[in-house]
């Protein structure tokens, strides 16, 4: 998994490619591991952090 930032807006990426290569371009981002997001950002939301609701959003 990485963390990726552009200035002040950054995302969570999912997947070995992702950690190893980054997110780029749209085909990376497609290749992602999406299913994993849903159980982290339940977790984040159980906390009281709210994060964008999709994978796809910065």
């Amino acid at each position: 998994h990485r963390v990726q930032r552009a200035g002040s807006l950054f995302s969570f990426m999912f997947g070995q490619r992702a950690a190893d290569q980054g997110v780029g371009d749209y085909e990376a981002a497609r290749a992602q591991e999406t299913w994993r997001y849903g159980p982290f950002f339940h977790a984040f939301l159980e906390a009281g952090v709210g994060l964008r609701p999709s994978v796809f959003e910065a």
